[in-house]
C-alpha cells in the first residue's frame, strides 16, 4: 500500500535483511498464508470484524490478500523447510 517507491524499495531492502540476518541466526522464521475465501465460524471473535471490515475491504482491494513476492527471494536451505 506504500505508493512512494523510494519509501517501498527501502521497506523491502530492510525486510530482506531482517529475514537474511534471522536465518544465519538459526531464528525460527514462520510463513503463513491465510485463506481469505473461507469465512471464520460464527463462533470466532474476530468473525463480525471480518465481515463488516476486512472482507469488504479485500474484495474492494484484492491486491492486498495476495503474496508480497519481494520478500521470498531468499531461499531457506532445502533441510529447512518443514
Amino acid at each position: 500500500m506504500i505508493q512512494d517507491p523510494e519509501t517501498k524499495q527501502k521497506l523491502i531492502e530492510s525486510a530482506k535483511m531482517l529475514l537474511a540476518r534471522a536465518r544465519e541466526s538459526n531464528v525460527a522464521i514462520v510463513h503463513c498464508l491465510i485463506d481469505t475465501t473461507i469465512e471464520p465460524p460464527v463462533t470466532n471473535k474476530v468473525a463480525e470484524q471480518w465481515a463488516s471490515v476486512h472482507k469488504p475491504m479485500l474484495i474492494a482491494n484484492p491486491e492486498l490478500a495476495a503474496e508480497f513476492n519481494e520478500l521470498t527471494i531468499v531461499s531457506p536451505p532445502a533441510d529447512r523447510v518443514v
